[in-house]
């Protein structure tokens, strides 16, 4: 056994070990449970801390450690994921649990959520609290209040936000820039910017598909990461990660956007359900959405797809137009495949969206194009693009199409 292996041992069986007296005060859990409901979670941290004096420094902290490098973590891990432990005593990390951790770790055996509700790995930390709380003899039912409030289901429900349901197996983006969008609100980086009302904004907000105030917000998120990515000495990453509810219209969607390629954010993630754990789905936004330069670019094939609530409309240069009338995912999928193998390098799929199509229906198209069981994850990581992934690259756009100057009154 190595010593990282036999210090993670120790503080697993040092953290199950069930002594007679509480390991926190009642009345101290109560508090740290009413301010983390409020939404006041650095008072909630505090409160528990005061209330629990062996209380272990991750449940204090913003980020997650390292399995190899804090063998306290470690061990929570280990007690709250059994699965999680090697044969010789380690502790995998989640990148290497990889898809599935809800299941893999048998999180539901805790009741803390519902078999529908949301769900991200970085979760597995308020788990390992309710597994940290109980084991030091605090009531299962008032561990439950502190920590449900601290889980990803939460947040969203207190927002009436239901994210999309999707195919897609890559992890969502954390910890970076992000762009909420509820029935009733836009939200940058959690501070909320607009308001709406059933996800729309009132007349004149976006003026040529921009709004001041979001760009005045997205600015500052995108100048805090870059900022951030130079303090750690890292290329800067101009991804926004997109929260946004399933019947968002897609005006508001695409407004928000543009907008915020303005400011320099060139990819986005947009937030999805798989059912069981929340997922990010890339998708880009078109070239022409950029300023223009110099650089002569190679001509390529555009596979394009015109988005109405009643129909979707297929374009290919050199190919008879094809529209099919909604729903009809059937049929698009079987245009997909035969395109992809008339054309078996292309890629990308071009979604020009008409405003009133709501985000799911959007979401559903990209998962048709992309192919019936096309799974990236080990492509990200390295490895092949499976043969089930047809045009798994999607570009959003809106219809009429934008151009970089669509902001600029005529």
């Amino acid at each position: 056994m190595t010593e990282h292996s036999r210090r993670v041992a120790l503080a697993f069986v040092g953290g199950s070990l069930v002594s007679c007296a509480p390991v926190c005060d009642e009345v101290g859990v109560r508090a740290a449970a009413a301010a983390f409901t409020a939404g006041a979670e650095r008072d909630g941290v505090e409160a528990l801390r005061g209330a629990c004096p062996s209380l272990p420094a991750v449940f204090m902290g913003s980020s997650l450690p390292s399995v190899r490098e804090d063998p306290e973590w470690a061990g929570l891990v280990a007690r709250t994921c059994p699965a999680a432990v090697h044969a010789r005593g380690g502790v995998a990390s989640l990148d290497e649990l990889g898809r599935g951790v809800r299941t893999i770790c048998a999180l539901d055996r805790y009741g803390l959520l519902a078999a529908d509700a949301a769900f991200v790995r970085a979760d597995l930390r308020g788990f390992a609290l309710y597994e940290w709380l109980v084991g030091g003899r605090v009531e299962p039912s008032l561990a439950a209040e502190v920590v449900r409030p601290l889980l990803t289901e939460h947040a969203l429900v207190a927002a009436n936000l239901v994210p999309p349901r999707g195919a897609i197996d890559l992890q969502p983006r954390s910890g970076g820039p992000e762009l909420r969008v509820s029935p009733t609100m836009v939200s940058v980086d959690g501070a909320p910017v607009l308001s709406l009302e059933g996800g729309r904004a009132a007349p004149g907000v976006f003026v040529g598909h921009v709004s001041g105030s979001l760009r005045t917000a997205l600015a500052a998120s995108f100048a805090r990461a870059r900022a951030q990515a130079e303090r750690a000495e890292v290329g800067m990453d101009s991804e926004l990660a997109i929260v946004a509810d399933r019947y968002t219209p897609f005006a508001t969607l695409g407004d928000a956007m543009y907008t915020a390629r303005k400011v320099g954010f060139e990819t986005f993630s947009v937030v999805v359900h798989d059912g069981s754990e929340l997922r990010g789905l890339p998708v880009g936004v078109p070239l022409e959405w950029s300023p223009p330069d110099d650089v002569i670019r190679e001509l390529r094939l555009k596979y394009v797809f015109v988005v109405t609530p009643e129909a979707v409309t297929a374009r290919l240069e050199g190919r008879e137009e094809a529209r099919f009338t909604q729903p009809a995912g059937a049929a698009i999928a079987a245009h997909a495949k035969l395109h992809k193998a008339l054309y078996p390098n292309l890629s990308v799929a071009t979604l020009r969206v008409d405003g009133e199509v709501p985000l799911q229906a959007v979401v559903s198209l990209i998962d048709t194009l992309a192919g019936e069981g096309c799974r990236l994850l080990e492509a990200v990581r390295g490895g092949r693009i499976p043969d089930e992934c047809l045009f798994w690259q999607a570009v959003l756009d809106l219809d009429p199409p934008l151009r970089y100057d669509s902001d600029v009154a005529p």
